[in-house]
């Protein structure tokens, strides 16, 4: 009777082997092995469950092997994506950087201030492709991250000083402000922010009414670049009141 049962095990687990089921082979087999292993069939299970868990064993190391090959392609091919991105943006900053030095170097403000303000949209422009780099290295992006972020507030620290020496303190202020969304300890935004301060640059005085720079300067409250401002904008007839406001003698 055992060996009945064992051989009708044997054979089914062979029919499951055939039409591909071969875990449920072998759990058939490992089945028929536990319960008759004194069985004549015993030695045709074995060795069958034998063979099975050796061609599992390959397959599985063939597997592995794959996914191995697989994995260092992925790899490659991330590294080399790392490597375009970053050869990309080292393109761009080098363009972002050569307009920041022509500004430094060029005598004419006006065309400075283009050049600064060309450069920081190159700067800006470099961000998306460093978020993209993070996905890829993201020890090298947080250098490039840091890097940007310095040469853009450069830029901004420069373009504050021009426009504080064009009396243009509303962008100005925009400029500092800026600069210290991005480094609050900067030393240099923070000097800048001082002195639009210390001058009451709070509005331009250029585009102030005249009545109330009038104003300011009857309460003593104007500053320096308001009075210039004021007597621009009005001429002999601000001389005057100047002169009888005891500003000028």
């Amino acid at each position: 009777a055992e060996e009945g049962q064992a051989d009708a095990l044997y054979r089914r687990a062979m029919e499951s082997y055939s039409r591909g089921d071969v875990p449920g082979a072998r759990a058939i087999l490992r089945k028929a092995a536990e319960r008759f292993p004194n069985s004549g069939t015993a030695v045709l299970i074995n060795d069958e469950l034998a063979r099975l868990d050796d061609a599992a064993r390959r397959a599985a190391e063939r597997k592995a092997e794959r996914e191995q090959k697989e994995a260092e392609a992925r790899q490659a091919k991330i590294a080399r994506r790392g490597e375009l991105l970053e050869e990309y943006l080292r393109q761009r900053a080098a363009e972002a950087s050569g307009l920041r030095d022509a500004a430094a170097n060029d005598t004419n403000v006006a065309r400075a201030r283009r050049a600064l303000v060309e450069s920081n949209k190159g700067f800006e422009g470099l961000l998306p492709y460093v978020q993209e780099l993070e996905k890829y290295d993201s020890d090298r992006a947080a250098v490039w991250r840091e890097w940007v972020k310095h040469d853009l507030v450069e830029n901004f620290n420069f373009l504050a000083a021009i426009d504080l020496g064009r009396q243009n303190a509303r962008q100005a202020n925009y400029w500092i402000t800026q600069a210290l969304m991005l480094d609050p300890e900067n030393r240099r935004a923070k000097d800048l922010r001082d002195i639009y301060i210390t001058y009451g640059l709070e509005q331009d005085p250029f585009r102030m009414p005249v009545g109330e720079l009038a104003g300011r300067i009857h309460r003593r409250t104007a500053n320096p670049y308001m009075v210039r401002a004021f007597l621009r904008r009005t001429g002999a007839a601000g001389l005057n009141f100047l002169r009888q406001e005891g500003i000028l003698p």
